[in-house]
């Protein structure tokens, strides 16, 4: 499925981003033994979440983590996460994938909201080589980084003798890197105050040896970093600027060194790597409001922009399901707000002054022409014509949305018809069924009903087991067969209610039936109930695997016996998978 691309923006200074949903710990940051802890202010939220790559394709089976619970993408790059418990001062949610840098975003919840996050991963590629006893310079994007001669260590902190490695990349802050970058822009400076950043130039730097090793600079040493100022910053960028690295245990920048400014670059010295930031500091507040449109409508995907009026950098907001939106913005610097409509449009514009508190604006109402809003709805219904109660369906245009439907089977959005061709699919979860996907042109309409959506065609790849009298499904899961010895068989995935599945078995040299060496099925039972199957050493656990094919071709098999259920032993379970061998 192809998600496509946000409007551009010309510079970031704070992502207003909205909702999670899991219970999470506070994360205290520490700083020379003093330890901040952000507020704490619970609520309870659903979350939905889209991961893409840079091409606009869907990100599958990357890992979403919040605290100590994850999950992975499904085949849409979708997750969903339904009635969690999280912090509405910020909760920190990050993605991760081999061959792609960290994303994260700190997500701000609406009490019994739904509301929408989007990352951007990067692909992470080789940009250089140097050998470690002669050092060497690294250039990327108009960045540059001067490694010394013997200044690289292994995750040990022993001397690295050898190739290093460089994966690099810049994000401009004149282009659209709103999705990309990690985190948000909160910081912790060298004063141990929580602030905002203004950032003129950020790089993601990591190393890695010829075995694949992970690498960083020794203690005492340090590398130069040379950043590009962006044109349309160049005029206000201060002559001294503060570095900061991002944390991404707590998704805080911290504040360690500065840069100073040379000509058109500022260049500093930095002690380890990966992320880091030229950024100005501002003190915070929080700015929050709803948008509605014509009185009632509102639009998924309609975006708020706040402009800071002296240097031009602005930060967007993504609208939730009721208009709603709420960030961090900066404090006592005078601030223009704009609603960009679905379509990318400026649709209103009003002057917010200089705040000096936390903010709640008077609704914005958008008077726009009521024959440009399409409402667009629908129910998902089985092969029988019975509601499909756990699924969701995907309705595409220039933002992609995917709305779970409710007991009815049914889902609904508005729409603007400025992008008039959408497509809709729908999937059932229980029975790993998709409908086909349908192209509508919304010209000429304000309303379109999709009626039924018969949710019939299978989907290919799933897993599907019992636990305890319940049924679960995982769809799009993760299969590999190692060939080396021990040879070795791993079936893993994830499904948008958090349910997880890990399978592991060695000397797998041909098709049979194998006790697992390590198993485990967890999740939650409607949301409400964590359950938790496990063995190790599975004596009373027989997995079939039907036939080993090669890379790309499909696989099946199925399982039947006992594990440890919340402490419990001898707990029935049993199931079957079809899954694509990846590897």
């Amino acid at each position: 499925m192809k998600m496509l691309k946000n409007i551009s923006l010309f510079s970031l200074l704070v992502l207003l981003a909205f909702s999670s949903c899991r219970k999470d710990e506070d994360n205290p940051v520490i700083i020379d033994e003093t330890v901040i802890t952000p507020p704490n202010i619970i609520v309870n939220a659903d979350v939905l979440g889209t991961v893409f790559d840079q091409a606009g394709d869907a990100v599958s089976n990357a890992t979403v983590t919040m605290g100590v619970h994850s999950t992975l993408t499904d085949e849409n790059g979708a997750f969903i996460f339904s009635n969690k418990s999280v912090n509405q001062y910020g909760q920190y949610i990050k993605v991760e994938k081999n061959g792609y840098f960290l994303n994260s975003k700190f997500v701000e919840p609406g009490l019994n909201e739904r509301a929408l996050v989007k990352f951007e991963m990067i692909q992470r590629s080789l940009t250089s080589t140097f050998s470690s006893s002669a050092g060497g310079v690294v250039s990327f994007g108009g960045a540059e980084v001067n490694f010394s001669a013997n200044s690289i260590v292994d995750e040990a902190g022993i001397a690295y003798s050898g190739a290093v490695n460089i994966y690099a990349t810049r994000f401009n802050p004149e282009e659209n890197i709103l999705d990309q970058i990690p985190g948000d822009l909160r910081a912790i400076s060298g004063g141990n105050e929580i602030v905002q950043l203004e950032t003129y130039g950020m790089i993601a730097v990591e190393l890695e040896g010829d075995s694949g090793q992970r690498l960083n600079i020794a203690e005492g040493q340090s590398a130069t970093v040379t950043m590009p100022i962006p044109e349309g910053q160049l005029s206000n960028a201060p002559d001294e600027i503060p570095l900061w690295y991002m944390d991404e245990t707590t998704g805080y920048w911290m504040e360690e060194g500065t840069a100073t400014k040379q000509g058109d670059q500022y260049v500093g010295q930095v002690t380890h790597f990966s992320f880091w930031n030229c950024d100005y500091p501002y003190p915070l507040v929080q700015l929050s409001g709803t948008v509605t449109f014509n009185i009632n409508d509102t639009l998924g995907w309609a975006t708020v922009r706040v402009t800071i009026n002296g240097t031009g950098i602005s930060a967007y907001a993504y609208l939730d399901e009721n208009g709603f939106f709420t960030g961090k913005v900066p404090k006592d610097e005078p601030l223009t707000l704009e609603v960009l409509n679905n379509c990318g449009d400026v649709v209103h514009t009003e002057n917010l002054g200089a705040l000096t508190m936390d903010t709640t604006v008077p609704t914005i109402d958008v008077n726009i022409s009521q024959s440009s809003i399409v409402n667009v709805f629908g129910n998902l219904v089985k092969c029988d014509l019975t509601p499909v109660t756990n699924g969701y369906a995907v309705v595409g245009g220039s933002y992609p949305q995917f709305y779970p439907v409710d007991a009815n089977g049914s889902f609904s959005t508005s729409l603007l018809s400025c992008n008039p061709i959408i497509t809709v699919k729908g999937f059932d979860l229980d029975e790993t069924k998709a409908s086909e996907e349908m192209t509508h042109d919304l010209s000429g309409l304000t309303e379109l009903d999709l009626g039924n959506i018969d949710v019939c065609d299978d989907i290919v790849e799933y897993i599907q087991y019992t636990l305890e009298g319940e049924d679960f499904t995982i769809l799009d899961p993760f299969l590999s067969y190692g060939v080396e010895t021990p040879s070795y068989f791993i079936l893993t995935g994830n499904g948008i209610d958090s349910s997880i599945v890990e399978i592991y078995i060695n000397n797998v040299f041909d098709a049979g039936t194998f006790n697992p060496d390590y198993s485990a099925f967890t999740g939650w039972v409607d949301f409400t109930d964590w359950y938790s199957a496990v063995c190790q050493g599975c004596d009373d656990f027989d997995f079939t695997i039907d036939a080993i094919n090669p890379v790309g071709e499909l696989m099946t098999g199925s399982f039947d016996g006992t594990m440890q259920v919340n402490g419990v032993d001898g707990t029935p379970v049993s199931g079957s998978f079809k899954a694509y061998r990846d590897e």
